[in-house]
């Protein structure tokens, strides 16, 4: 028999984890779970226990960066799965929630993640391809951030990040400082790179430690950038070649389909792989 109880301290939940788990859900969906928080950062996690062994979890959580739903996480153990526990977790998690926003998670459609979602009808309202580039040394005309520093990064970052999710998950305007500050303090700076127009950024192709991949954030600073095409491409190649230099192996953009000027570049570039990204939501 199937007990559905709050999370406890003790619970050991990584034995949902199937073999080879997706790294950025045990990052961000796996590590959602634990004790229950108000406030800010408001959350709720169920856990269900068969024989003493958790065999799934689900946690409801506020997105503190995008207001307009909810974070759902849940698991459930490989010898458990397709057996209608993870629907009992959909259906505890839309009432866990303290108002009717939308749940909303990444999965990957590959992935039993994606097959879940799918079946419990969710809706795919952002497509995140990940491509994947081996980076080779390419002419241009950028500076990475260690040639030329950028006097205040976190602001860029948190513009470009508002312009990027106006349309489809505005930023609370609230967290844009705090964010900006949490970007900026995870760039590597001599794998990143800025495109200058009249002394003024134009274009940012960032670098962040990723897992398993170097990933890179990239596009334009102001979503009507003059020429945005032409320095978002020379950001990025500054970057590419800064990490050929550097010896990595592979990047993996961290972008969307929606991006005007860094999907269609993507097009452009060579790639080696991709690990497409789906952002789902159910009401």
């Amino acid at each position: 028999m199937t007990e559905v109880r709050p999370w406890q301290p003790g619970d050991d939940l990584d034995g949902l984890l199937g073999a080879g788990a997706d790294p950025l859900w045990v990052a961000q969906g796996h590590a959602l779970h634990g004790e229950d928080r108000d406030g800010d950062r408001w959350r709720r996690t169920l856990v269900a226990v068969e024989d003493g062994e958790p065999v799934g979890a689900v946690t409801v959580a506020r997105n503190r960066v995008h207001p307009g739903r909810w974070i759902v996480s849940i698991e459930v153990a490989p010898a458990r799965r397709r057996r209608g526990l993870g629907t009992l977790l959909l259906d505890l998690a839309r009432e866990l929630r303290p108002d009717d926003r939308p749940l909303s998670a990444k999965v990957r459609p590959h992935r039993a993640g994606g097959a879940f979602a799918r079946a419990a009808g969710a809706r795919t309202y952002q497509h995140c391809e990940c491509a994947q580039v081996r980076p080779e040394a390419r002419a241009s005309t950028a500076l990475t951030l260690t040639e030329r520093p950028v006097p205040d990064l976190g602001a860029l970052l948190s513009a470009q990040y508002r312009w990027v999710h106006a349309a489809w998950s505005p930023l609370d305007e609230g967290m844009a400082g705090w964010l900006g500050g949490a970007l900026a303090a995870d760039v590597l700076s001599d794998l990143s790179a800025v495109s200058w127009a009249g002394g003024r950024p134009a274009a940012l192709a960032v670098a962040f430690p990723g897992a398993p991949h170097l990933a890179l954030l990239a596009e334009t600073v102001d979503e009507h950038q003059l020429d945005g095409d032409r320095h978002l491409e020379a950001a990025v190649h500054r970057a590419l070649t800064a990490c050929a230099q550097a010896g990595v192996e592979l990047v993996e953009f961290d972008g969307h389909v929606t991006d005007p000027h860094l999907h269609p570049l993507l097009q452009r570039l060579p790639r080696a792989g991709e690990d497409p990204l789906h952002l789902v939501e159910v009401s």
